[in-house]
């Protein structure tokens, strides 16, 4: 028995571990060698991708199942099975916890009901199941008091769905360590809204260590950002804490080389915190794409100080924009205010359309401005709404200027 074990990479402490459990320590030799044999040829026939090191962590932390009977087994896949899981996603989550092959169906039933009738639906349960198989073996009572919590914290009942859909193991966390990291934020500043806006978008949040949390601002601080800044940050994109430190220096270090200084890095990432998650060749094609343009790397540099969320514009819409204002002569005052590349191309042409035609108006330098109005000024002045200007001028033929 035990060189059997041993062939699946087991060690002689493991082994005494597992002979000695409950489950297993009262069955005789004979009927556990043969139970050992049945269970492992099992795993074998249920997918040639288990492999030996897979079949001996799942017995490591599941011993029980080595008195399993294979049909028992089975019942359990093709319960999983009629719950809407592919053979993919249960192998993967036995892979993780294979203690689900020893859940009572009717508890883990008994769990998909609550579920559901707390308003979760199908595919976010499958989806949670997946994330923390774990949950299955949890108890009712012990979700319904995270439940709870949540609420007393001030989350309404579709946040703590969309919360723990997208972070299932919040609810296997201990309820102090909920409310220590939720005191957390509040003390950094946050308000209790913030604090729910960057959890609801980023519930990973709850599991980070209050080290890996203030290590991370300590950072940002050295760098030279302010604490409220940091925050302003945060609102806008919480993932900012799911950089690392050594990604994060590298990444202003990368900056600085194009020629960015460090607080022109800082101002724009307080519009456009995603500067630190773009990949160092999509900067670097972006700045090329620009320049191919036939703007200098200065003038390049200028506009994505200025307008920083051109780093995420796709250059086939950069271009058009740029394209159009210098079909009707206005690309230098397109240079002097980046920022109007915000505007849609088509608003822009449909604006244009309207004033030449309508208000025998041919925009220029001076009333440039007037293709940039806002929605509610534009209207004022001239009696038209976007929309129908959109229409009307959709389908116009751009012509040369």
């Amino acid at each position: 028995m035990n060189e059997l074990l041993k062939k699946y990479g087991l060690t002689d402490d493991e082994i005494s571990s597992i002979l000695n459990h409950y489950a297993l320590s009262k069955l005789k030799e004979d009927t556990l060698l043969q139970d050992i044999k049945e269970t492992i040829n099992y795993f074998h026939t249920l997918d040639n991708s288990l492999t030996k090191n897979d079949i001996k962590r799942i017995i490591v932390s599941s011993p029980s199942i080595l008195s399993m009977k294979p049909d028992t087994l089975n019942g359990k896949i093709d319960f999983f099975l009629s719950l809407g899981l592919t053979k993919k996603d249960i192998l993967y989550m036995i892979k993780a916890n294979s203690r689900i092959l020893t859940y009572a169906q009717d508890k883990m039933m008994e769990i998909i009901q609550f579920f559901l009738s707390f308003g979760y639906n199908d595919t976010q349960i499958l989806d949670m199941i997946k994330e923390s198989p774990s949950l299955l073996g949890n108890s009712t009572d012990r979700i319904n008091n995270h439940f709870y919590l949540l609420a007393i914290m001030g989350y309404d009942i579709p946040s703590i769905i969309k919360i723990t859909s997208k972070e299932s193991s919040i609810l296997r966390y201990n309820e102090d360590t909920l409310k220590e990291k939720f005191m957390l934020f509040l003390n950094l500043g946050y308000s209790t809204l913030d604090v729910q806006k960057i959890t609801k978008n980023s519930p990973m949040l709850f599991g980070y260590s209050k080290e890996k949390i203030e290590s991370k601002i300590q950072e940002f601080l050295r760098i030279g950002y302010t604490l409220e800044q940091f925050r302003k940050m945060t609102l806008i994109l919480p993932s900012i804490f799911a950089i690392s430190v050594e990604n994060l220096k590298n990444k202003v270090a990368f900056y600085q080389s194009l020629g960015f200084s460090i607080p022109e890095i800082i101002k724009m990432s307080l519009t456009q915190p995603q500067i630190y998650s773009y990949k160092e060749d999509k900067i670097k094609g972006k700045i090329s794409d620009l320049m191919s343009l036939g703007y200098s790397r200065d003038e390049v540099l200028n506009m994505l100080k200025t307008l920083p969320s051109l780093f995420g514009f796709t250059f086939d819409n950069i271009k058009k924009k740029i394209e159009f204002y210098r079909r009707i002569g206005l690309e230098e005052c397109l240079l002097e205010k980046p920022m109007r590349l915000m505007q849609s191309k088509d608003l822009s042409y449909a604006r244009y359309e309207f004033l030449r035609q309508e208000k025998n108006t041919i925009v220029g330098k001076d009333d440039f401005f007037k293709l940039f109005l806002s929605n509610k000024n534009f209207f004022e002045c001239y009696k038209v709404y976007n929309e129908d200007l959109l229409m009307k001028y959709k389908e116009e033929k751009e012509r040369e200027y």
